[in-house]
């Protein structure tokens, strides 16, 4: 998941530019690093006065968009502005677009397939992940990746699968 802005406000942009991404808007470009320790160096020389925990915690979503994130993986952006979900798949993999205002300019390429997913499609177990507090983070819980796959392709929601007594 990566999100639009605090109040949606790279929604628009990310949705028309076929990307994802921003924030950050202190720290530099990441192309050159090539782990998350990198990043953490790079994130601590842009925020010195942040805690270790804050700027580890920067790197860590710095990283994911950076590093983690692979073509033809899904992302998926909860829509503050229309309060529906947008969801695509990764195209291409991290750029620093310095053309950019400094709140957009680390991104990854996406082909949204669906912007206009109603939150109400969308299981109340799942809808608690899309709330997670986080810019950037893997949706793990709960089957998500296979649930977010089946909305992507048009389908519903078939909820988490429970495994049956007995089962391995």
């Amino acid at each position: 998941m990566v999100r639009g802005g605090r109040v949606g406000e790279r929604e628009s942009w990310a949705i028309e530019s076929n990307v994802s991404g921003g924030g950050f808007r202190e720290v530099g470009d990441l192309t050159n690093c090539s782990s998350r320790e990198e990043v953490l160096d790079v994130v601590k020389a842009a925020l010195p006065g942040k805690p270790l925990p804050a700027n580890r915690n920067f790197a860590a979503q710095l990283w994911a968009l950076r590093g983690r994130i692979q073509v033809g993986d899904i992302v998926v952006m909860p829509l503050k502005a229309s309060k529906q979900i947008a969801i695509g798949r990764c195209t291409s993999g991290y750029k620093y677009l310095n053309n950019e205002d400094s709140d957009k300019r680390h991104a990854i390429g996406v082909n949204w397939v669906r912007t206009d997913i109603p939150r109400t499609e969308i299981k109340q177990d799942l809808l608690f992940s899309l709330g997670a507090f986080m810019t950037v983070c893997q949706l793990d819980r709960n089957d998500a990746e296979m649930r977010l796959k089946k909305i992507l392709e048009g389908g519903s929601d078939p909820g988490a699968e429970i495994p049956t007594i007995g089962s391995t």
